[in-house]
C-alpha cells in the first residue's frame, strides 16, 4: 500500500460493537437466553443483510441478527422486539480488542481519522475507550453521512491529503465501500468472518492487516 498517508476508520464494526450486555438483558426480559459468543458474528451478518437489500432499512439488520442468535419459531418476534429496544437505548461502546491494540502503532505510521455515521456521541464513546485519534468526523455534527462522498472529503481536508493517498476501512459495502469509492478513496471492507462474497473490492479481517500493509 505504498503512498498511503492517511487511513480513515469507521467506528461501529471496526473499533467498537453494540453493547452486548444491553442486548442480553433485553432478550432475557423476553425469556430468551442466547449464546453470547454468537453476538459478534451476528453484527456482521446484520450488516451483510443491510448491504444486500434493495433499499436501506435497519429491519434487515435486526432479522439477520436474530437469525444468527439461533432464536426460532415463536421466539423470533419477541427477540426482534428485544433487539429493537436494545438498539434504541444502548451505545456502541464495546471495544474490539484487536483493533484497539493495533491503533497506537498505526497512528505512528499514518494520519488517522474516524469517519462515522453516528448520532453525535461517537467522539465521547471513543474517548472513554482511550482512543486518541484527533480527527473524529460524526455525521450528526457535520450534516452529511456515508455513503455521501462529501463526508470523506471533509476527512481528506482535515488531514490535508489527496484521495489517492488515503484508504477507508469500514464494515459496510453500502455505506463504506461505495461511499469511499465515490470519493476516490480506496476502500477496505472490514469483514472478520469473511461473509462478503463480492470480489469487486478488497477485504480485511482485522486492523492488523492494515498495519502490515502501510
Amino acid at each position: 500500500m505504498s503512498g498511503v498517508k492517511a487511513v480513515f476508520l469507521d467506528a461501529g464494526g471496526v473499533l467498537v460493537l453494540p453493547d452486548a450486555e444491553v442486548i442480553v438483558a433485553e432478550l432475557r426480559a423476553e425469556g430468551i437466553e442466547i449464546d453470547d459468543a454468537s453476538m459478534t458474528r451476528a453484527h456482521y451478518l446484520g450488516m451483510r443483510a443491510v448491504d444486500g437489500a434493495d433499499a436501506f432499512s435497519w429491519s434487515f439488520y435486526n432479522h439477520a441478527y436474530v437469525d444468527e442468535l439461533g432464536v426460532r419459531d415463536e421466539g423470533v418476534e419477541a427477540a426482534r422486539r428485544a433487539v429493537d429496544r436494545a438498539f434504541a437505548r444502548m451505545e456502541w461502546d464495546q471495544p474490539i480488542a484487536e483493533s484497539m491494540e493495533a491503533l497506537p502503532q498505526l497512528e505512528t505510521q499514518v494520519a488517522l481519522a474516524v469517519v462515522s455515521n453516528s448520532d453525535g456521541t461517537v467522539e465521547d464513546i471513543l474517548r472513554r475507550r482511550d482512543v486518541t485519534i484527533p480527527t473524529i468526523i460524526d455525521s450528526h455534527h457535520v450534516g452529511v453521512a456515508k455513503p455521501d462522498p462529501a463526508i470523506f472529503q471533509l476527512a481528506l481536508e482535515a488531514l490535508a491529503v489527496d484521495a489517492n493517498e488515503a484508504i477507508h476501512v469500514g464494515d459496510s459495502v453500502r455505506f463504506d465501500v461505495e461511499g469511499a469509492r465515490a470519493a476516490g478513496v480506496r476502500p477496505l471492507h472490514f469483514d472478520p468472518f469473511r461473509l462478503c462474497a463480492l470480489d469487486d473490492h478488497e477485504h480485511i479481517g482485522s486492523l492488523t492487516e492494515v498495519l502490515e500493509s502501510v
